[in-house]
């Protein structure tokens, strides 16, 4: 390929761009606030893998930029293949002895238990001496997962899931990918990538093949989607970006990081016949690797990173760990010219510092108009629609998603995976209620945020309320007091603060009033609270309340207090009950909501008909199929408006702003707006009403009579959602947002129903 970069925009004389594993652009130093405008290609041909780029950066690599001035990135990926290795009883013609202590003389087709027990040293044992070792030194290294390795460790899945430890896929199992067909390889990335996403609650960040990929490695990552780089590679120092042809209907093709990988800095050399002997010949050439990297950065002011290999059946034993333990120590006192890291946060660091050529730089912003989001909760059912939201409206934006990593699942990595790679989103596995977490989110992804959502929640059920009363505070409300803090006064770019409090709080007794008593003031007769209110007075006392709702109150009050005494530009926004795509069961949570039950019901009472023995009986307590039932509101409405609000221009004239439907539409018109005229009229004989006395204020009792039916007392309680509507006219007067209309919204939520359960 020959690239050709006009002068302006690029600081570089013109250059060839050679293509090696998909295609890699080398030489560029951006300069400009849009770098690399008027990069374009000619002649594509990088499915034609016989391009290689044997220059590299060249003689004036880029400066890293590593956090804290660092000479050195170093990080430590440990391997765990133990369990996943060809084997007899596994199919194989052979077991494996690759990296042991000695090769294996069974015959063909013979089990050779000496070498499967090699393998199983490293999992029983090497495995928990290396962890052990590095967890002394504070180092948290990347795990090189092989998928297979890990459904059959238990246990080390475990602890790695409780581990601050990123996750590379090594492979569904540790076999070689060089000679596999394109069908078959594809087949095992899909295969191993919901493998560890089952184990570990969260897909990997990257991927590893054993040695060598194939030739279609890479583009079969990025058509997967999902990852953030991949380690196929030991080209280099430092990471870079390639261009891989996808399958996309335009033909376009797209950028993928590389951050590369090492055989030499590996520990593989204490296999037999290779390089190391002692634990002291890889201390010391760990050491001078690293003595001489930082030297290098001394002298040309450009840092590079290094890459150590570990696998526990190897380093794990006891003479061999000696040799890492040195080694850590070494690093240790050297302080901060070493940046001790996983590679997932290499990853996002050159995200940030070097983006793609035509992209701009995530941090630092070179002006707020290149708006960056940072959200607490971002993997949640409706603020992960609030990211995409923000993103695919507008193509200059980014966003960091701050939450825990097995909130990240396959419905999320759906919806925002291309995201995460074009380069636009990160994400961020931490607490929000520990003062740790946010620190290490600033040194990772810096501080140059314009918006923040705090969006975390612990949303408890009631036996879970007894049990976590603690823990529901400190995410509630402890997380937004560090969030709104560390907005305030690390966030030199801040521009709006925004609050995701609950409609839990209106079921408070006396926040919520029929009529207002004497010297109340704002409170409306037979309607919610307007905005401007927050607490009727004389009304200081909460009683009756949840715990999760005092948390939500007091998180109001922050915002309201912080806005008077800092003058913040921040606000608080309750939800009506939200219904939508991504309502993914979560315990009890989000497929409680009665939109989802109702819809799940009439689409089988479309299907079945309602005079069917099959069909389902819909059971509210309390109620009738004309009386209203609650507000409700669809997620991409929901999300409309939390990005109106971040986005308006003019500082919001309120604290609080309510998005809801802003009536309480009754069952009938739920069920009408879902079905067919007929079948709407058939699902009326399968609405049976029972009285509040019938039925368990959880749901949980029904009569013999309507045994098996579909109990929906818990939404038929005395909660003003079923008398009044949110009052959203502030919000669709000041920002102009209006929720879709009810019919609308609940067509593509059935479709999506019905599209999920095919």
């Amino acid at each position: 390929w020959s690239c050709h970069v006009a002068s302006r925009g690029v600081r570089q004389v013109p250059l060839q761009l050679q293509l090696g594993f998909g295609g890699r652009v080398v030489g560029m130093h951006q300069s400009s606030a849009n770098p690399n405008a008027h990069l374009r290609f000619a002649n594509p041909c990088a499915s034609q893998m016989h391009h290689r780029d044997v220059c590299g950066y060249g003689r004036d690599p880029p400066n890293a930029r590593w956090p804290g001035g660092a000479s050195v990135a170093l990080t430590f990926a440990v391997n765990i293949e133990e369990g996943s290795e060809p084997s007899i009883p596994d199919g194989d013609g052979a077991s494996s002895a690759a990296l042991c202590e000695g090769g294996s003389d069974a015959p063909s087709r013979i089990r050779d238990l000496a070498a499967e027990g090699m393998f199983g040293y490293g999992a029983r044992c090497g495995v928990w001496r290396v962890l052990r070792t590095l967890q002394r030194f504070d180092v948290t290294p990347t795990i090189f997962a092989c998928a297979l390795a890990l459904e059959r460790s238990p246990e080390l899945a475990s602890a790695i899931r409780e581990s601050r430890s990123d996750v590379c896929c090594h492979g569904w199992r540790w076999e070689d990918h060089i000679a596999m067909d394109e069908a078959t390889e594809r087949e095992r990335i899909a295969k191993a990538v919901a493998s560890l996403r089952s184990t570990l609650g969260a897909p990997p960040s990257g991927w590893y093949c054993r040695s060598a990929p194939s030739v279609n490695t890479r583009r079969l990552l990025v058509e997967h989607g999902g990852f953030s780089y991949d380690s196929d590679a030991y080209d280099d120092d430092l990471p870079y970006w390639t261009l891989v042809p996808t399958a996309d209907a335009k033909g376009d093709d797209a950028w993928h990081l590389v951050v590369p990988y090492t055989l030499a800095n590996n520990d593989s050399k204490f296999a037999p016949g290779r390089a190391f002997s002692t634990a002291d010949d890889f201390f010391v050439f760990l050491r001078d690797a690293l003595d001489a990297l930082i030297q290098e950065a001394h002298d040309t002011g450009r840092p590079k990173m290094m890459s150590v290999g570990l696998h526990p059946r190897l380093i794990g034993h006891p003479a061999r760990i000696a040799g890492l333990s040195r080694f850590l120590a070494y690093v240790k006192d050297l302080g901060d010219t070493v940046w001790t890291c996983r590679r997932i946060d290499i990853a996002e660091h050159w995200r940030r510092e070097h983006p793609p050529p035509g992209t701009l730089a995530m941090s630092p912003l070179r002006s707020t108009a290149h708006r960056r989001l940072l959200v607490t909760g971002g993997a949640g059912f409706v603020l992960s629609h609030v990211v995409a939201h923000w993103l695919d409206t507008d193509p200059t934006a980014t966003a960091v998603v701050f939450d825990q990593s097995r909130a990240w699942d396959t419905h999320v990595a759906t919806m925002l995976g291309v995201h995460v790679s074009d380069g636009r989103l990160a994400f961020f596995d931490g607490d929000v209620a520990s003062q740790r977490s946010w620190d290490e989110l600033g040194r990772r992804h810096g501080t140059e945020f314009t918006h923040v959502v705090a969006g975390a929640a612990l949303t408890p059920t009631p036996e879970e309320e007894q049990r976590l009363a603690a823990k529901i505070v400190e995410v509630n409300y402890r997380g937004v007091l560090l969030c709104i803090e560390w907005a305030r006064t690390t966030c030199s770019t801040l521009v709006r603060f925004v609050h995701i409090s609950s409609d839990a709080v209106l079921g408070v007794p006396g926040l919520v009033t029929d009529g207002p008593p004497a010297g109340d003031v704002g409170v409306h007769s037979g309607a919610p609270p307007h905005p401007t209110d927050w607490m009727p007075a004389g009304q200081a006392t909460l009683p009756g309340m949840s715990v999760y709702a005092v948390a939500k109150v007091a998180g109001e009050a922050t915002v309201r207090r912080w806005r008077e005494l800092y003058g913040m530009d921040a606000v608080s926004v309750r939800f009506s009950d939200v219904y939508g795509a991504l309502d993914r069961d979560t315990g009890t949570r989000n497929r409680h909501n009665g939109p989802f039950w109702l819809c799940r019901k009439a689409l089988q009472l479309a299907k079945l008909g309602a005079g069917s023995e099959a069909a389902p009986r819909i059971v509210v307590a309390g109620t009738s199929l004309d009386e209203v039932g609650w507000d409700i509101v669809d997620a991409p409405s929901v999300a409309r408006g939390v990005v109106c609000i971040l986005r308006h221009a003019a500082r919001p004239k309120l604290g609080l702003y309510h998005l809801g439907l802003g009536r309480t539409p009754s069952h009938r018109e739920v069920l009408a707006a879902v079905l067919p005229p007929s079948v709407a009229a058939e699902a009326a004989t399968r609405f049976v009403s029972l009285p509040d006395s019938d039925a368990g204020s959880d749901g949980s009792s029904t009569p013999a009579a309507v045994t098996g039916a579909v109990d929906m007392a818990s939404l038929a309680d005395n909660h003003w959602l079923r008398r009044h509507g949110f009052d959203v006219e502030p919000t669709r007067e000041e920002f102009g947002w209006e929720a879709t209309p009810l019919k609308d919204a609940l067509q593509q939520y059935v479709a999506h129903l019905q599209h999920s359960s095919e």
